[in-house]
């Protein structure tokens, strides 16, 4: 029988050896299923500016819809038009204008409309952006801190439905009064002038 002691030393040394072996491995030779698995937990910035600039498999891997499905904006810095985030991404994607329509449906693709969650912070998110989203991804839910908590189903219909009375509204000369301003066929006019 072996000594307890010399099997315990054989296993560190092996476990040394093994560490050895992977300070040398390269980032770039990892699987594309390890990488997406990483690149899962990655924030948006990062994701979007820099992973898949390293090398061939880490933009390949970025691709992967998995790493997209859930979208955290907390952390992105989207006050347009002039954020550092903004002039990053129109340089790296060669894109005159950012907006954050533009950069939803960005996401969009990315998820292959697949996302499950949108995570806003204080980011505000217009109804005619949120139509976007609710309808290209029907899995989706998103979450502010400065919207109450709903159902996500519920939201999702309240949204809907809010934006196709809106949308059908306007298309038949109708109008829409909020705080003494109104919209009627898409511009704002003082309360006065809008017959309800």
């Amino acid at each position: 029988m072996e000594n307890p002691f010399d099997v315990a030393s054989k296993r560190i040394k092996a476990e040394i050896e093994d560490a050895s072996n992977l300070t040398s491995r390269k980032w770039e030779d990892l699987p594309i299923n390890c990488l997406v698995l990483i690149f899962k937990k990655v924030e948006i910035p990062c994701l979007t500016l820099s992973v898949p600039f390293v090398c061939k498999s880490w933009y390949e891997a970025s691709l992967d819809p998995a790493c997209w499905k859930v979208l955290d904006l907390c952390t992105t810095d989207l006050r347009l038009p002039d954020s550092r985030f903004a002039e990053d991404f129109k340089c790296a994607y060669y894109v005159n204008k950012f907006s954050l329509r533009g950069f939803l449906k960005f996401l969009i693709r990315r998820s292959n409309n697949l996302a499950t969650h949108l995570f806003t912070g204080d980011i505000y998110i217009a109804l005619h952006n949120k139509r976007l989203l609710y309808e290209e991804c029907p899995e989706l839910h998103i979450i502010s801190r400065n919207t109450v908590t709903f159902p996500p189903e519920q939201l999702r219909q309240y949204f809907l439905k809010i934006d196709a009375t809106m949308t059908s509204n306007f298309q038949k000369g109708g109008t829409l009064k909020v705080h003494g301003f109104g919209i009627r066929d898409g511009t704002m006019a003082s309360s006065e002038d809008i017959k309800m």
